[in-house]
């Protein structure tokens, strides 16, 4: 009569076991990688970087920063007029790169943004400089 119980209790065991691993961890951040590569035209704009309507850094000619948020759905946004939000969906731990292209308007360039396959993006970031002073 031990053994059915027994059986039961292991079984349950188990599934607990097997559904705390499959849940990410409650600290498991996602990381944002922006970029702008080195360009003559519009060099001298630094566009601002929005996630989630919050103003996160100025994007400089030639530079990359990073920005980890929290795993789920995220609207990036740059100080450029007339440009939609772009939307990302991210996993936990995963990175996803963003790249800004200047677009030139009649008084004032801006920053489009764009999401990058990863095997190209790491090739373009490694020949950019860091930004070291990005918001909080």
């Amino acid at each position: 009569m031990m053994r059915p119980h027994m059986l039961l209790a292991f079984c349950c065991l188990l599934s607990a076991v097997s559904l705390a691993q499959s849940e990410p961890p409650h600290d498991a951040r996602a990381t944002i990688i922006f970029f702008r590569e080195g360009h003559f035209t519009g060099s001298a704009l630094k566009p601002s970087v929005y996630v989630d309507g919050k103003e996160v850094s100025r994007l400089a000619n030639g530079r990359w920063f990073s920005v980890e948020v929290e795993p789920g759905k995220h609207n990036l946004g740059s100080s450029a007029k007339n440009e939609p939000a772009t939307v990302i969906d991210l996993a936990p731990n995963e990175t996803a790169y963003v790249e800004m292209v200047i677009t030139m308007g009649t008084w004032r360039g801006g920053g489009r943004l764009i999401t990058v396959d990863p095997g190209e993006a790491e090739a373009k970031v490694r020949k950019l400089k860091p930004i070291t002073d990005t918001k909080d």
